[in-house]
């Protein structure tokens, strides 16, 4: 990925980027809209931005971390299903 010019191109409404600023500090941001003007929001709190002079979008997450957070959410999904009481199953017309 190619770092873009924020004079060319700004990034979609609230998705998160990494970005660099005038200084070179680097830091994962978000461009949003709010009181009339677009702002950028930085998701660390301790690093202070100056101005914001190029971005570039974050890349995907690593494929074994895929699998990870998919078993993840298999056995989220999985631990809150419950099998249905007989009392309340459907007679079947066999």
């Amino acid at each position: 990925m190619d770092w873009i010019d924020c004079k060319d191109r700004l990034p979609e409404n609230t998705n998160d980027v990494l970005v660099i600023d005038e200084n070179g500090l680097m830091a994962v941001s978000c461009y949003f809209f709010a009181k009339n003007e677009y702002l950028w929001e930085n998701r660390d709190d301790q690093i202070r931005l100056g101005n914001v002079t190029y971005w570039m979008p974050l890349p995907n997450p690593p494929n074994e971390l895929d699998k990870v957070l998919q078993k993840e959410y298999d056995d989220m999904v999985n631990s809150m299903w419950m099998p249905t009481p007989k009392s309340l199953e459907v007679p079947s017309d066999k």
